[in-house]
Parts: C-alpha cells; sequence; structure tokens
C-alpha cells in the first residue's frame, strides 16, 4: 500500500477519477450514436440523411466533391472513442487498484489501458489531421480511403509497442498505476505525445491558413459551379473534423505543460491540477464537439421537416383555393343553341352570336346556378391542331349524349347547359386562355354531369388513331376527370 497520501493529492486522485468516469460514459454514449449512424447509412444502402455525418443531404455521389471524406472521419471518431472509453476507465478508476490490499492484475490492466488507451487516442487524433490535411488543405478527398487502413495499422504500431517497453516498469504512480521512472514516462509516452502535439497544431495551422488562401473555400475541387449550400456543407465538416483535433490539442496542452514545469523544476499543484482535469476529460469533449453537430444535424432535421409541413399545408390550401377560384368567368351554352350551332363553335364565334348564356363570374354564382339547373361537362381530346373536331364525329356524339341525358332527366333542350373546351375557353386571346385553363378543375367539379367522348377517329394532322385509350393518357383529360 501506498504511504498516506495528502490533500492535495487526495484532490488529484478525486479530480482524475470523477474526469475518467464523465469521459468513460460520454465516449460510450458517443460510440453508441456512431453505430447508430453507421446502421443507418447501410440500411438505407450508403444515403446519408441529415441526422448522419456531414450534414444533411450528403450522399456516395457527393463525396468526391466534399472537402473531407465524411465516412472515413466519422470512423476515425469512432476508433478514437473506443479508445477513449479504455483509457476513461483506468482513469475512472484512479487509486482505488491501489488502496489497502494491493490488486496486481487490476493495478497492471489500469497501466496497459491508461498507455494504450491514450496514446492509441492521441494517435487517431493525429489521423484526423492529417486525414483534414490532404482533404482540405492537399484537396485530395479521395486519398482517405485508401489511406484509412494505414491510418489504423500506424496507431496500433506505435501505441502498442510503446506500451510493452513501459510495462516492466508499471507500478504505484500515486495518481494510479502506471509508469513510475520519470524517464520511462517521457520516453514511452509523453515523447511521442508531445511530438503528435505539435504535428497537430502544425497540419491545423497549415489547413487554416490554405482554407483563408483559398477565400473559404476549405477546400474545394469544384469551382464555380458548387452551390452556396456546397460550400457551407464543406465548411461544416472541416469545422466538426477541426473540433476534435483542437480538443486533443486543448487537453494535452496542460499535460505537457505540467511535465515541462515538473522537469524545469517548478512544479506546483495548479498546472498538476489542469493536468488530471483535463486529460482524463478529453472523452468527454470529443463527446461534446460530436453532441453539438448532432444538436445542429436535428435542428436541420427538425427545420426541414417544418418546411416540408408548411409546404404541404401550402398546397393544401392552394388546391382548395384553386376549386374555389374563378380566375375566369364560366360560360355555358344552352344545348338548343349548341345542337343549332351543327358544329363545335370556337369561344369568339359563340359570344359574337350571343350564345354563350349564362356566363358566370364568381364561384357563389355558379354554385346557385348548378343548383337550380342541369350542367354537362363534355371531356374529349382535340383531333386536330386548329380545331378540335374536324371531321364532326365528336360533336354528333355530343349532340347523341345531351339528348339521351336529357330523356334520362326529363329535360327540354333548353334546359341542358353545357361546357366544353373549345367553346367555352377562350381561343385567340392566350392570356385570358390561360386563366380560364387555370380554372379548368372549378369547371369539371362544379358541373352536375361528365360526359367522356372519346370515339375512335384519326387525327387529321397526325395520322394515328385517337380513341379511349389515347384519352386515357391525356394529361388534360385526366386533370379534367
Amino acid at each position: 500500500p501506498p504511504p498516506a497520501m495528502g490533500s492535495e493529492l487526495v484532490a488529484l486522485q478525486a479530480t482524475a477519477t470523477t474526469s475518467g468516469s464523465i469521459s468513460a460514459v460520454s465516449s460510450f454514449f458517443v460510440m453508441c450514436l456512431v453505430a447508430r449512424s453507421f446502421l443507418k447509412r447501410r440500411s438505407r444502402s450508403g444515403r446519408v440523411s441529415a441526422l448522419d455525418v456531414g450534414g444533411a443531404g450528403i450522399d456516395k455521389s457527393s463525396t468526391a466533391h466534399a472537402a473531407v471524406n465524411p465516412a472515413v472521419a466519422e470512423r476515425l471518431v469512432a476508433t478514437l472513442s473506443l479508445c477513449d472509453v479504455l483509457a476513461s476507465v483506468a482513469f475512472a478508476l484512479g487509486e482505488y487498484t491501489l488502496r489497502p490490499v494491493y490488486r496486481p492484475s487490476l493495478c497492471e490492466f489500469q497501466a496497459w489501458a491508461i498507455h494504450v488507451g491514450s496514446l492509441a487516442s492521441v494517435g487517431y487524433a493525429t489521423a484526423l489531421s492529417v486525414d483534414l490535411f490532404i482533404s482540405a488543405a492537399l484537396r485530395r478527398p479521395e486519398w482517405s480511403p485508401r489511406l484509412e487502413p494505414a491510418y489504423h495499422i500506424i496507431v496500433w504500431a506505435v501505441a502498442v509497442p510503446l506500451a510493452a517497453a513501459a510495462a516492466p516498469g508499471f507500478g504505484d504512480a500515486d495518481l494510479w498505476c502506471w509508469s513510475v521512472d520519470s524517464g520511462e514516462q517521457f520516453a514511452y509516452f509523453y515523447a511521442y505525445v508531445t511530438v503528435s502535439f505539435f504535428l497537430n497544431a502544425g497540419l491545423l495551422l497549415a489547413t487554416w491558413i490554405r482554407a483563408r488562401g483559398d477565400g473559404g473555400d476549405m477546400g474545394s475541387d469544384v469551382t464555380g459551379g458548387a452551390s452556396q449550400s456546397a460550400h457551407a456543407r464543406r465548411r461544416r465538416l472541416v469545422i466538426r473534423q477541426a473540433r476534435h483535433v483542437l480538443a486533443f490539442i486543448f487537453v494535452w496542452l496542460w499535460g505537457i505543460l505540467n511535465r515541462l514545469m515538473i522537469f524545469l523544476g517548478q512544479g506546483s499543484f495548479a498546472f498538476s491540477l489542469l493536468h488530471v482535469l483535463f486529460v482524463p476529460l478529453w472523452g468527454a469533449l470529443n463527446a461534446a464537439v460530436y453532441a453539438v453537430d448532432l444538436l445542429r444535424r436535428v435542428r436541420l432535421a427538425s427545420a426541414a421537416t417544418e418546411r416540408e409541413r408548411r409546404a404541404r399545408k401550402a398546397r393544401v390550401r392552394a388546391a382548395i383555393e384553386s376549386v374555389l377560384t374563378v380566375r375566369y368567368s364560366v360560360c355555358f351554352i344552352p344545348f338548343s343553341a349548341f345542337k343549332a350551332a351543327g358544329r363545335l363553335l370556337s369561344h369568339e364565334e359563340a359570344r359574337d352570336r350571343h350564345l354563350l348564356n349564362p356566363v358566370l363570374d364568381t364561384h357563389a354564382q355558379c354554385v346557385a346556378f348548378v343548383r337550380d339547373h342541369a350542367t354537362v361537362f363534355f371531356s374529349h381530346q382535340w383531333t386536330g391542331f386548329s380545331h378540335p373536331d374536324p371531321t364532326g364525329r365528336q360533336f354528333e356524339l355530343m349532340v347523341l349524349a345531351a339528348q339521351e341525358l336529357c330523356a334520362a332527366e326529363r329535360l327540354r333542350p333548353s334546359e341542358l347547359f353545357i361546357w366544353c373546351d373549345f367553346t367555352s375557353v377562350p381561343q385567340a386571346n392566350p392570356y385570358t386562355q390561360a386563366l380560364s385553363i387555370g380554372t379548368l378543375g372549378v369547371y369539371a367539379s362544379l358541373c352536375e354531369f361528365f360526359v367522356v367522348i372519346a370515339p375512335p377517329v384519326d387525327h387529321v394532322d397526325l395520322g394515328v388513331r385517337c380513341d379511349e385509350q389515347t384519352y386515357r393518357g391525356r394529361g388534360w383529360c385526366r386533370l379534367e376527370q
């Protein structure tokens, strides 16, 4: 058992245990979220939603133009979190392994977990920096998938041998089981951490300088054709990855300063406290970075859902308004006048001959009229470019259908009112014609009867047969139905 501990040592141990516990839980949380994101993307065959890494709407096709490869970056963050969990659990054990009953196996596990977990975490933070520099500064995001295996190999090829070299010196290091000799601590741990610290800082600075030199484009190969949203997405990807690197620089700044002060003979409780507070807290800071980005993506998804809800509501309102708004007068022609004309008359000809009666200007007038009068809507297809019924065959069937309707409803020809597009819709003026076409749904919905006229007739200009089948394929006819 160690000798009696002073109040400062107790405070340091309590701080390290608390920070490690928070980081262990936070890192596990990040791992769960990353796993959920990965499984969600797999289930959607690689498509990424607003809640997945990189922001809303990124898919595999857009990765080539992103400032960083989001899938590679997320896997690096996930592995970094796994290493954080390992180290944080060991930090959370604190001096427990040193308490009255000495536990050699638990002490050895703690030392190995701190050494391997911390060095691997440092390695993956460096891998994030290198990946960010290559993707955003060198503009080679397509290299990321090819370099990813090398990242993993290098990280573990450094962390495990260094821990193995330090293992013979593991023992009571006051705050936890670890390397006892300060020389071994520097040789097998802090030297690597210090080099990685300055390498991360340098790469992040170089990436920032390159981004500023490019006008904030953050390393896109797309020039001139990229949209503002694509630029914003690339910028968010870079910032999110850079935040993980900044978290590493921040937490290890205090550890390196503390070791430097101890080396210079200026060690103090304040620097030691900052050391044991922030280094074990690294996992929690990484989780905070991930949580901030997650909340942003949740807000984006919520905003997108709200926009879609409003758009649907607007479409419903527009649809309701479209069947209640008469943009151009409803022009009926009595069946008696329609039949007496002997052919389909254009709107202008029927108007000039004063055959259009009634002409209703409001929806309320239309509702009142159709409530007291029989009305029929004839739906048909045009069999010529200049005239809808050059052969007169459709007109004959319209008259026949109207006669049968009068017989069935016991109406006189003057009591049945017809709406037919060529006669009821302006043909000469394209502006009034557009208004009338925009009211087509209102016309069809107001009439009491709806009759389809689709006899087999050849189109005089195209030479093709027009019949019931071609009628069903006409957009205007489907709209009228």
